[in-house]
C-alpha cells in the first residue's frame, strides 16, 4: 500500500515501523532542500550527497527517538541530524588540514604499498620534514596506512576501507587516532 501522500512525517514514521516505504516519502519531501543546505555548508556536491545520505540513514536508525512538532513536521528533526553530521565532517576537516599543515604534507599521491616502509621513503622529506617523516614511521602500521591514504593519497574512507579491508568507521578511526598522534607529538616538539 502507497503512502498517503497527504500525512504528515510524524504518520508516515509512525507508518514506516510496518511499511518501510512510508520513509520513501520522507525522503521525496526533504531530500532536496538537506541536500541543497548541505552544497551550501560544504562547498561539494559529492560529499553533500554523502552527508545528505547519511542524514537519512541516521533518521531511519533512530526513527523512534522522533518526537512530533504540532505541525507534525520532521524537517527540523532532520535538520538537526544533518547539522550534526556537517560539525563532524567540518571537524575532522579541521584536524586532516592542520596536520597536513604541520607535517607540510601539500604533495600529491604516493605510489607503492602502504604495507612497507617504501611508501614512506618515497616522500620528499625536504617538503615533509625529518621530524614529521619520522613521526609518521613511529606510528602503529595500521594507522601509518591510514594516515597515508587520507592524507598522501586523498582518498575516501570508503576507498581506505577497501584497501585496508576494514570498515570505514575504522578507516575513519585509525586516521583520526593517527593525525591525534602526530599533532600532539609535533606540538609538543614545536613548544620546545
Amino acid at each position: 500500500m502507497e503512502p498517503d501522500p497527504t500525512s504528515t512525517d510524524a504518520q508516515l514514521l509512525r507508518t514506516a515501523r510496518r511499511d518501510p516505504r512510508a520513509f520513501d516519502a520522507i525522503y521525496v519531501r526533504h531530500a532536496g532542500e538537506l541536500h541543497s543546505w548541505l552544497v551550501r555548508q560544504v562547498g561539494d556536491d559529492a560529499v553533500a550527497l554523502d552527508l545528505t545520505a547519511e542524514t537519512f540513514a541516521q533518521a531511519w536508525r533512530h526513527r523512534r527517538r522522533f518526537r512530533a512538532p504540532a505541525d507534525g513536521s520532521a524537517g527540523a528533526w532532520l535538520h538537526g541530524i544533518a547539522r550534526n553530521l556537517f560539525r563532524t565532517w567540518s571537524h575532522h576537516q579541521r584536524v586532516e588540514s592542520g596536520a597536513r599543515q604541520r607535517l607540510g604534507m601539500q604533495v600529491e599521491g604516493v605510489g607503492g604499498s602502504v604495507d612497507s616502509d617504501e611508501a614512506l621513503d618515497q616522500l620528499d622529506a625536504a617538503r615533509v620534514g625529518p621530524i614529521a617523516l619520522e613521526r609518521l614511521r613511529d606510528l602503529p602500521a595500521d594507522q601509518r596506512a591510514a594516515v597515508t591514504l587520507r592524507v598522501l593519497d586523498e582518498l575516501s574512507y570508503d576507498e581506505i576501507a577497501a584497501r585496508l579491508e576494514c570498515s570505514a568507521a575504522t578507516a575513519r578511526m585509525r586516521v583520526h587516532r593517527g593525525l591525534r598522534s602526530l599533532n600532539a607529538t609535533l606540538e609538543g616538539i614545536a613548544h620546545d
